[in-house]
């Protein structure tokens, strides 16, 4: 096999998603996942407003219970935190996402209790009632369920090392070294983050950035001077807007910008409630590590804020920083250490996370709690990072070197997060042959599967016969693979004792799912390179609001052309359309098709009419989802290709 690709979604939708943040609030598709963000988002502002430090941890809690309640019941994803017991079949998700936010807002913002039942009462009457209604059965197991995921996330966040707080942290008064700043002259804040218990990240320092530059040194020098004159309250050479732009990141915690960014593209993106679960727990989880990651760094250099620093730079032995006693920062100096940024640190890792999800040229606007009717545009995640690099300067409360290697840090927490960490247990190979081909060749499957983790992982592979609805009685093959290893199947129907056309689920039992690729080529000319399939997650495949569309081929003298559909558990409905290369509708009919259920016909067949050169095939989903592929075979050398109908807005 030429090459093994991660099967992670994560990443592969790359088209620019223009997304007006403020507007979509309001309008954007909500479900109890997304609801109950912005409950938690409300509760931290009620007084004493939760401070951004301490949010990054409300955060992973509610949303890691969220998660760890949805996934627990869908099974799509490796664990954050495991749990010794399963949830009672039937139970609902919706419910056991309310209840699971709702008990873990109520552990850590008891004062508020009485506004967490109205809404949960409201959520669960929601539930119960209008179109997409649950029986009471279903509700009560999920509220039990959501219950007692949530209990279990609280019993082992209680002992991360948050309470009880260390001694105040006062710094010293050696050159370089923080010391209370001014107005308040408070001891550090949250020192006791620098050891927390990480949420994906093996320990604090595992990203520990190289540290402040020298004081005496030209990078010194470069960023003292830019902060001294851009960060100043009474700067000349700031303009209104980067005086603006410097108050509007002081102004939310990075939660509410980057929780209520993930919604909002989100909706465009017609996410799902488990998508939904499982994008903020990611958001949420980087969040907080890169948080102990920052602060854990913070307190290891404590190195002194800029309104110190320029008050007293005549003891810095640096003949190039002029000092100025009466300084002021635009900002109010937050009270813990400089470097690296508390901001850019957990921005740049809830922006890669973003990134990886949605692309990185997405097109966005993100509004404020605080700054109301103030909205800052993007057209990119770098150039936000950007941005929020300048407003900690701008506003006289960082150096330059301190915002670059936070963001630096940041991201490389995300990216550890985004490969080790919630990652799916559950992906389909649409498609797999060991079948007879035109003139006497045979189509056959090949199937790589490689371990890129440190510990074994295992699983089963399944196979779904066409035409028959799955069952637990499918054919299956288990594996496992020890670190680093790769298992390679030259013909793996052959290997399950399997003939005909089928599909392939696999399904992680111990760790996450292989790096996957397969591979259908025709006996013919085994050295050719045959028709290469990726792994597809579920939440990649079509569904309500996201169809999708395939394009008949050019030349119908020279490739034959098959159209293959795959459903999941839940089965699906969809309409096919079928026009021409001018848009005009030839047919349109409607189809139902049970869970987990296969088949792939001649195009003619299943559309019943002969198709012309260049026609379209439009798929739109009314219920549940399905992968829906094209499949042409060469006449003359029979080397087939594959063509996955990608979502589209329908």
């Amino acid at each position: 096999m030429k090459s093994l690709t991660h099967p992670r979604g994560i990443g592969r939708s790359c088209l620019a998603l223009a997304t007006f943040v403020a507007g979509l609030t309001a309008t954007a598709r909500a479900d109890e996942v997304t609801d109950w963000n912005k409950i938690m988002l409300q509760a931290a502002l009620v007084a004493p407003a939760t401070s951004p430090l301490v949010m990054g941890r409300v955060g992973a809690i509610v949303q890691v219970s969220v998660f760890e309640a949805v996934n627990g019941i869908e099974r799509r994803y490796a664990p954050v935190h495991a749990v010794s017991f399963e949830p009672v079949p039937g139970a609902s998700l919706r419910a056991a996402a309310v209840q699971a936010a709702y008990a873990a807002l109520v552990r850590l913002y008891p004062t508020q209790k009485s506004t967490f039942d109205a809404k949960l009462a409201a959520s669960l009457a929601a539930i119960s009632s209008g179109p997409a209604a649950e029986n009471s059965e279903s509700i009560a197991r999920g509220v039990d369920w959501g219950q007692a995921v949530a209990d279990a996330i609280w019993n082992w966040r209680s002992t991360d090392g948050f309470a009880p707080p260390p001694p105040p942290f006062l710094g010293g008064n050696a050159v370089g070294q923080w010391r209370p700043t001014p107005p308040g002259l408070l001891p550090g804040a949250g020192p006791q983050f620098a050891y927390m218990t990480p949420w994906a990240i093996s320990s604090p320092s595992q990203f520990r950035p190289a540290g402040p530059p020298a004081l005496t040194s030209a990078r010194y020098t470069t960023d003292f001077k830019e902060t001294q004159s851009m960060g100043s309250l009474s700067s000349s050479t700031r303009t209104a807007d980067q005086t603006l732009a410097s108050k509007f990141w002081n102004a939310s915690t990075p939660a509410y910008f980057w929780d209520t960014l993930a919604i909002a593209l989100g909706a465009d993106r017609h996410n799902t409630l488990s998508e939904n679960a499982h994008l903020l727990a990611l958001v949420n989880v980087a969040i907080a590590d890169a948080g102990i990651a920052c602060w854990e760094a913070k307190y290891h250099f404590v190195f002194w804020r800029p309104v110190t620093a320029i008050p007293l730079a005549d003891t810095d032995g640096n003949a190039d920083t002029p000092a100025d006693p009466t300084w002021t920062p635009l900002l109010t100096t937050p009270a813990f250490p400089e470097y690296p940024s508390g901001h850019s640190t957990v921005s740049g890792a809830a922006a890669t996370v973003l990134a990886s999800y949605f692309g990185k040229s997405t097109s966005f606007s993100m509004d404020s709690d605080v700054m109301t009717g103030v909205v800052r545009s993007f057209t990119s995640f770098s150039a936000v990072l950007d941005e929020i690099q300048d407003a900690r300067i701008f506003g006289g409360i960082h150096f330059r070197t301190a915002c670059a290697d936070g963001q630096a840090t940041g991201a490389a927490v995300a990216n550890y997060i985004l490969a080790n960490a919630l990652q799916p247990v559950h992906g389909i190979l649409p498609v797999a042959a060991s079948a007879a081909g035109a003139g006497g060749s045979f189509f056959k499957t090949a199937v790589g599967l490689h371990n890129p983790a440190a510990s074994p992982i295992s699983g089963t592979l399944i196979f779904r016969q066409q035409g028959v609805p799955g069952s637990s009685a499918d054919p299956t093959l288990s594996y496992t693979l020890l670190p680093y290893e790769t298992l390679d199947y030259a013909d793996f129907l052959a290997a399950i004792g399997q003939t005909g056309l089928g599909s392939l689920d696999l399904v992680a039992t111990t760790g996450a799912i292989p790096v996957t690729e397969a591979r259908i080529y025709n006996d013919r000319d085994p050295a050719a390179t045959g028709a290469r399939e990726d792994l597809i997650l579920p939440e990649e495949a079509l569904l309500p609001g996201l169809g999708g569309t395939l394009l008949a081929p050019r030349d119908f003298q020279r490739y034959r052309f098959n159209i293959g559909v795959r459903t999941l558990s839940a089965g699906a409905s969809m309409t096919v359309t079928v026009r021409d290369k001018k848009g005009v509708s030839r047919s349109s009919f409607s189809v139902a098709y049970p869970g987990d259920f296969f088949f792939q016909l001649s195009a003619n067949a299943f559309l019943g009419l002969s198709l012309q050169p260049e026609d379209s095939i439009r798929f739109v989903l009314t219920s549940g989802r399905a992968v829906v592929y094209g499949a042409t075979a060469d006449n003359t050398t029979q080397e087939p290709e594959i063509f996955i109908a990608t979502r589209t807005a329908d």
